[in-house]
């Protein structure tokens, strides 16, 4: 069990409370001088690091790293380039041998860097390399998350401080939390786990080598009145988490891997599917910046509505958009906009609906009955008068990241659409997802 010490005052030996949101950690240095390093398993596959090829440049790593599937024959051998610094990663070249006289080689049409997620399978990878040739990656910026998924805790010299309502975890008489903190003139945040006692009004702050259950932590005294005081007694008010609330997932191949919008999953101890019978747990393929990858453990083959194979016009593009209220589809029409037609998230292409019929999220297709992206909105879509914007993540783009995990999402030639076909598609593609206890969900 975990130490909660107050300063000059015995001590308090309660367990220590569970929290929904794991820390990252980088593995130890393997012991002698292996001469293959574990690089982690995803997506059924098994990756490794051939030692004896990594090698320094500057801030940037390169590196030999295998991945060979579990259930088969195939494997995947890639030379890797990674970024310390600006926790970037590209693949330099790549050879996909199936197992049954099929190889494809790759080079550089794969070769573009991407962000690292922090807690992916990529993260322990940057790691382990970096710190294999004395050099420590460096931390990603967390962006603010969603007003709705927060509680306003109250404001101070170092910032505003909000509860991540979904984190709250209660161990009697202890109270577990994370708390977000947005530095004034600071467009990013900072998190921190919090651990209490809500009848004594003592809180401390759980750092990560603090993470284990069994370690003395220092508990202070929230003053009356003060801004910790506030934090407290909201925490305390609050029932535990996780809610039972439902968002939109998109499954994008025929067996079951689906994607969902990342800040959606926050704080959620498993993701659930399937009403009754049907009932399952999704299981974690991947977290990236703006979209979680997931796999349906049982069931299909799953119908897919094939993605573009280009990305949205330039200009404005007649679209339908299906999405998730409550646990029912809902369809809008909608616009797909260029990028910088929200001066709030001028990277990205959007959907325009009107401020009536907007969905956070939802499987955007055009005319020819082929998926152009997803809608994946990082908070409440921003609304101007009547219309209301919504990020587009282009189905070009979902293509790339599903790739770098040996991936896909299969494409359909341009073609006259029928859109009762193309509904029926969208609808079946189309999964209702929801927040759910572990052992419950189980």
């Amino acid at each position: 069990m975990r130490v909660l010490s107050q300063p000059m005052a015995p001590s308090i030996w309660r367990p220590a409370v569970a929290l929904a949101i794991g820390l990252s950690c980088a593995p130890g240095t393997p012991a002698g001088q292996p001469a293959m390093l574990d690089a982690g398993t995803e997506g059924g596959y098994v990756f490794t690091i051939e030692a004896k090829t990594v090698a320094r440049d500057g801030e940037r790593v390169r590196f030999r790293l295998l991945a060979a599937n579990e259930a088969g024959a195939d494997h995947y051998d890639s030379t890797i380039e990674v970024d310390c610094t600006h926790r970037t990663r590209r693949q330099l070249t790549a050879v996909a041998d199936d197992g049954q006289g099929h190889v494809k080689q790759y080079g550089s049409e794969m070769a573009s860097p991407h962000p690292i997620s922090q807690g992916t399978r990529a993260d322990r990878e940057l790691r382990l390399v970096c710190a294999r040739v004395g050099l420590q990656a460096a931390g990603q910026p967390l962006r603010a998350a969603a007003a709705s998924e927060l509680v306003d805790a109250g404001t101070d010299a170092d910032g505003a401080h909000a509860i991540f309502i979904d984190t709250v975890r209660r161990q009697d008489p202890l109270i577990g939390y994370m708390l977000q903190t947005i530095a004034p003139g600071q467009a990013n945040a900072t998190r921190q786990h919090i651990q209490a006692d809500c009848a004594r009004k003592l809180r401390a702050v759980i750092h990560d080598d603090e993470a284990a259950a069994g370690t003395r932590v220092m508990a202070y005294r929230a003053a009356a009145g003060s801004r910790e005081a506030r934090e407290l007694a909201i925490a305390c008010a609050l029932p535990e988490g996780p809610r039972s609330r439902w968002f939109a997932g998109f499954v994008v191949t025929s067996d079951g891997v689906v994607i969902a919008p990342h800040e959606r999953t926050l704080g959620c101890a498993a993701i659930v599917t399937g009403p009754g019978p049907a009932r399952q747990v999704l299981e974690l393929i991947a977290n990236e910046d703006d979209m979680t990858l997931l796999r349906l453990r049982r069931g299909g083959p799953w119908q897919v509505l094939p993605a573009a194979d280009t990305p949205p016009s330039r200009g404005r593009q007649a679209v339908t958009m299906l999405g998730v209220s409550g646990v029912e589809p809902r369809v809008s029409a909608a616009f797909a906009e260029r990028m910088g037609a929200n001066q709030r998230d001028p990277g990205w292409p959007q959907v325009r609906t009107l401020a009536g019929h907007a969905l956070p999220e939802g499987l955007v297709w055009d005319a020819s009955g082929n998926a152009v992206g997803i809608a994946l909105a990082l908070g409440r879509p921003q609304a101007r008068a009547d219309q209301t914007w919504v990020r587009l993540l282009p189905a070009q783009e979902i293509r790339r990241r599903l790739a770098l995990h040996q991936l896909s999402w299969m494409t359909a030639a341009a073609r006259p659409a029928d859109p009762e076909r193309t509904m029926r598609q969208a609808l079946a593609a189309t999964l209702p997802l929801t927040c759910a206890d572990t052992v419950a969900a189980r």
